[in-house]
């Protein structure tokens, strides 16, 4: 026993020294290929195309999102990368982050990619990870080379790999460059054989030849041919091509293959070309010599911008968009290229520019050139050259849509072309997020909604963002000078809000006067010339300033009444135009941050654009260098009888875009009170309702009388349901029944709402709101949800409509009942504080209109079980 005691102490302490390893790691690793190769070779991750791959198979998981794990290396191979620089773009890289940590050493950080989809893809948490073999074999010895993976504290399975082996092969296989080639190009791709040493070719293979096979999908053209030196054949089966070396010379030789290739409907765009090496002695035995894309175009933005909407500074965003060909002539000749932003426009008064990077038409020229006439954007001026194209946006003095302009196709290019342009570009107020940029016609196409390629080109955030403070309070139609709550304003970041408004002229821009010959000047804005004068002309020809008031040298800036302002205006206003209401008070300050605010013009002003007869400005007189809050307070408003029932939702307008531009200003909505209507005084009456009791009671000014109905209130769908007539005398409202549409109107004050009894839909003052439930006919009466109508006229959840649960009542007080009452009702002593009407003083009960009947509709049976909340 001892014994075993031992050998069981003796194993839990070997098994302490064992590194720690991740519980159910688990993950399919494998290289998709292993190719031959040379002892001092480099691998390069563009044309080997080695990849080892961790991936979920099989009932294993593969790796977690942030995981870590290391890849060595053994023998003496290093990684042919830079030394602690984390990389995420190298080619064939997939899934993650990798940096070099030693020679023979790579850290391999998994990133938040999607994972690959599939019916076999049972495992959304993790990733699939794929790595080139970027390697260095640096004099390894003949014989397999291998990589292993360790785990580390990750999920991945540790396992080692053969990626190349090394042999005593003399002749070299290479690409010049690796090509793009498609279903309809030339797709001619050079290959080279080198000999290593003197004559190697004629120990490379069979009588000196060597095989060298496509992949599936793909074949040799019978135009293939090498220059110099040998013979290129393509075989019955034209993936196969032979080639033969014909010189034996004391000089090491080369053999350059003109190669064409052609793809069949199996090929699928996106992947390699991979030539593999048959019945020879050749290194690498496996090459990548081309990528096989589409007929297409491909659309690329350089950077996506962070960009606040509604912001419009001159030349402030400026997007640079690539337009590449696969292949030569993608771009078809005589069609147009589709250009349209939904959200944005092109920014008045500035240039687009269109570069040629590559390719040119067959006189030399540029393909492409603009059409003036695709949209108003457009107003020439601009410069054409064999280099690039730019054109002026949008026309002076005019609100102009720049969505949308196209590019005409005028040429042919006889190499791929591609052509970079520089678009500037504002955004409407009211969008936030991705802004996409459609490109379509002429050749591009893609998976975009409307066709074409949609391409990201900024990230939109709005410029503030607003709150008014909660409690929203409760204000009366028709009363002047209600108090309403605080409004709080924030910057997103510094300089969110600008301090000025752009013209859309020249007039405004920064002016100075340069002399530049004898009795002449120029005038100068942002570098380009706008006028040159004889000395002493009197022409007003920077706007507000004499000619002869003009020094040289100094700098003026445009300000001709109507074209410019000095600071930014931004507002706050209702979201109507066909009610009144105005701001009698509020107080503007910015409580934090740089900003600064223009004292005479932040105010409360009235006839503002649009027809709103009321709005509060604000205006920016500097930007901030920090994000500023701004602080609306003391608001007193008015409210004439116009104004709707319900929530009063302001607008806030913090962009300054559609000054020259057709977008918006509005930035957001934001609900800032709840409209009531004022309860007469002799209506005051406070009712309560017991669930399934005919008898309820009411009581004015501290009296109650009991009283029955001829029927009684129930629940449905955790709502008190009470006829029509009750509903209407506990509401202190008149009701009117149709019996030819079916339809019961209410009429208080200015609040009229009516009901189709058959829909579950009522319109208060018109406007149309959803019930909580469908009225129901129960003994030939028609119930209503009274939580909807009571609301409608403007009784409150838990204030002046208050559901007890304990005592199966629902109490409805006043519409301007007091805190007192309320407080009673809360309570359940509003009924025992009052006293019982004397039998004297009952008169005889006055009934409202007559209940509506639905003859035509069976009754409902009442709910079984009372809700918990049913005045909810």
């Amino acid at each position: 026993m001892k014994r075993k005691l031992s050998l069981l102490m003796a194993f839990m302490m070997a098994a302490t020294l064992l590194p720690a390893q991740p519980a159910f790691a688990s993950s399919s690793n494998s290289i998709n290929k292993t190719i031959s190769a040379l002892s001092n070779d480099k691998l390069p991750a563009s044309t080997t195309g080695v990849i080892l791959k961790i991936t979920s198979s099989g009932g294993r998981e593969g790796a977690r999102e942030d995981e870590y794990f290391e890849l060595h290396l053994s023998n003496g191979p290093k990684w042919d990368l830079d030394q602690n620089v984390e990389m995420s773009d190298l080619p064939g890289l997939k899934g993650a982050t990798i940096t070099k940590l030693s020679d023979s050493v790579l850290g391999v950080k998994v990133s938040k990619v999607e994972p690959p989809v599939g019916p076999d893809y049972k495992y959304p948490g993790y990733k699939e990870v794929r790595i080139p073999m970027k390697v260095d074999l640096n004099g390894a010895p003949e014989g397999p080379q291998e990589v292993s993976i360790v785990p580390k504290q990750s999920s991945v399975s540790a396992t080692k790999h053969v990626y190349a082996t090394i042999g005593a092969s003399e002749v070299k296989f290479r690409v010049e460059k690796k090509e793009k080639i498609s279903r309809t190009g030339e797709n001619k791709v050079t290959l080279i054989l080198d000999e290593v040493t003197r004559n190697a070719f004629s120990k490379m293979g069979k009588n000196g030849s060597v095989v060298l096979r496509l992949p599936q999908g793909f074949s040799w053209k019978k135009e293939t041919k090498i220059s110099k030196g040998g013979k290129a054949t393509v075989e019955d089966d034209a993936r196969n091509l032979t080639v033969t070396a014909t010189d034996d010379t004391s000089l090491l030789q080369s053999l350059y293959i003109e190669a064409y290739i052609t793809a069949d409907r199996s090929a699928r765009t996106g992947t390699d070309v991979d030539v593999t090496v048959r019945n020879g002695d050749v290194t690498p035995s496996s090459l990548v010599i081309a990528e096989y894309v589409s007929d297409t175009v491909d659309v690329k933005v350089e950077k996506v911008l962070d960009v606040i909407a509604g912001k419009d500074v001159e030349g402030l965003y400026k997007a640079k968009v690539t337009l590449e060909e696969n292949v030569a002539n993608a771009l078809l000749k005589g069609r147009y290229i589709e250009f349209t932003m939904e959200n944005a426009s092109l920014q008045d008064g500035e240039r687009m520019r269109v570069r040629r990077l590559a390719g040119t038409g067959y006189n030399g020229t540029n393909i492409l050139e603009t059409d003036l006439d695709s949209t108003d954007a457009f107003y020439g001026g601009g410069t054409t050259s064999n280099e690039y194209i730019e054109i002026g946006t949008s026309r002076v003095g005019e609100d102009v849509d720049g969505s949308s302009w196209d590019l005409y196709v005028k040429d042919s290019s006889s190499i791929k072309a591609k052509y970079q342009l520089e678009i500037p570009f504002v955004v409407k107020s009211d969008f936030v997020g991705d802004l996409m940029l459609n490109v379509k016609g002429a050749g591009i196409s893609g998976d975009a909604k409307n066709g074409g390629v949609d391409v990201k080109i900024a990230t939109v955030k709005a410029p503030v963002t607003i709150e008014a403070v909660k409690p929203l309070p409760q204000v009366k139609i028709g009363l002047q000078k209600q108090k309403a709550t605080d409004i709080i304003i924030k910057e997103v970041e510094a300089g969110a809000l600008q301090d000025y408004l752009p013209t859309r002229t020249s007039e405004g821009r920064n002016y100075r006067y340069i002399k530049v010959r004898s009795g002449y000047g120029q005038f100068m804005y942002d570098g380009n010339i706008y006028h040159e004068r004889p000395t002493g002309d009197k022409r007003d020809v920077i706007p507000g300033y004499d000619y002869d008031k003009i020094i040289e040298g100094k700098e003026y800036s445009g300000n001709k009444k109507g074209s410019i302002k000095s600071f930014a205006p931004y507002f706050i206003k209702t979201n109507k135009k066909d009610f009144a209401l105005s701001f009698d008070k509020a107080d503007v300050k910015v409580e934090d941050g740089t900003l600064i605010l223009n004292a005479d013009e932040t105010k409360r002003v009235s006839q503002i654009e649009g027809g709103l007869k009321s709005a509060i400005k604000i205006a920016v007189d500097r930007k901030s260098t920090k994000a500023s809050t701004i602080k609306i307070s003391n608001v007193e408003a008015t409210l004439d009888r116009t104004v709707p029932y319900g929530e009063v939702k302001l607008v806030a307008d913090f962009g300054v875009v559609d000054y020259r531009h057709k977008l918006t200003n509005k930035t957001t909505e934001f609900e800032y009170f709840t409209t009531v209507t004022p309860v007469k005084q002799d209506k005051r009456i406070t009712t309560v309702f017991k669930i399934g009791d005919k008898a309820y009671t009411e009581i004015i000014g501290k009296v109650k009388e009991e009283k029955v109905s001829d029927v009684a209130p129930f629940i449905k769908d955790n709502r008190t349901m009470l006829p029509v007539r009750y509903v209407a005398n506990a509401i202190g409202a008149t009701v009117n029944y149709d019996s030819a549409t079916r339809t019961a109107t209410f009429q208080k004050d200015q609040t009229v709402v009516s009901i189709n009894i058959d829909k579950d839909t009522m319109y208060v003052n018109g406007s149309p709101v959803k019930l909580f439930t469908k009225p129901s006919n129960v003994e030939g009466r028609i119930f209503l949800p009274l939580a909807n109508v009571a609301q409608a006229f403007g009784l409150k959840q838990g204030e002046t409509l208050i559901w007890s649960q304990e005592a199966k009542t629902v109490t409805i007080l006043p519409q301007e009942a007091t805190a007192e009452e309320i407080k009673a009702a809360q309570d359940g002593t509003v009924l025992t504080n009052a006293t019982e009407v004397k039998a004297e003083e009952k008169k005889e009960e006055t009934k409202p209109a007559e209940a509506p009947k639905a003859e035509e509709k069976p009754a409902e049976k009442p709910a079984e079980k009372p809700a918990e909340t049913p005045a909810k």
